[in-house]
C-alpha cells in the first residue's frame, strides 16, 4: 500500500491530524492554520486526484495525435483549478 502526505492547497504545507482520523475529526495545516473536518478533506483530495488524473490524461492524448491528419481535437484543455487540500507524487 502507497502513502502519501496530505498537502494545505494554499501552502503546501504537511496536514497534521490523529492517527487513524474518523470523518469528524479534525485536520490543520500548522502554517496558515487552515482547518477541516477529515472527511471533507479527503472529498477535496479525490476532486483533485481526478482533476490531475483528467488533465494528464488529455494533455497526452492532445500530444499524441498532434500531427494526425484523421484526427482533430476541438475541446478546450482541461484548466488549473484550487483545491483546499492536495496530495503528493501521483506519479501523472
Amino acid at each position: 500500500m502507497t502513502t502519501h502526505t496530505i498537502l494545505c492547497g494554499s501552502c503546501k504545507s504537511p496536514a497534521k491530524a490523529v492517527a487513524n482520523p474518523e470523518p469528524d475529526d479534525k485536520v490543520t495545516c500548522p502554517d496558515c492554520g487552515r482547518e477541516d473536518r477529515f472527511e471533507d478533506v479527503m472529498g477535496s483530495v479525490r476532486d483533485y486526484i481526478s482533476h490531475s488524473a483528467a488533465k494528464a490524461i488529455s494533455s497526452r492524448l492532445r500530444k499524441t495525435v498532434s500531427n494526425s491528419k484523421f484526427i482533430k481535437i476541438t475541446s478546450k484543455p482541461i484548466g488549473e483549478r484550487s483545491f483546499q487540500w492536495v496530495t503528493t507524487e501521483l506519479g501523472l
